[in-house]
């Protein structure tokens, strides 16, 4: 019981970031991903809630399964939550271009 309460408190830490910061956490800046809404623009609380609870369903309680094979049979490559809460993670890398 005291692991679901530190799940929920991190749960909650990390779904107030993501709604402050429009779709941006820590894990998100090192890998440089961002979650964008399906039209571009930035995710709100209800992005991140119905996000986070269905990966926290997908990902925790049935170890990763679904995500993977979502992952792999959608054309966008979008996991479980994201398809639930109108959601992509795109990449923020720049692309290196090189001059001869």
């Amino acid at each position: 019981m005291n692991a679901l309460r530190a799940l929920s408190v991190d749960g909650q830490v990390a779904l107030l970031f993501v709604a402050l910061l429009g779709g941006l956490l820590l894990l998100s800046l090192a890998l440089l991903v961002r979650t964008l809404r399906d039209d571009g623009g930035p995710t709100t609380f209800r992005h991140a809630l119905v996000r986070g609870l269905v990966g926290y369903v997908e990902i925790y309680l049935l170890l990763g399964v679904p995500a993977v094979i979502a992952s792999m049979v959608h054309p966008r490559a979008k996991r479980l939550g994201d398809m639930a809460a109108g959601t992509i993670v795109i990449s923020q890398r720049a692309a290196l271009r090189l001059t001869p």
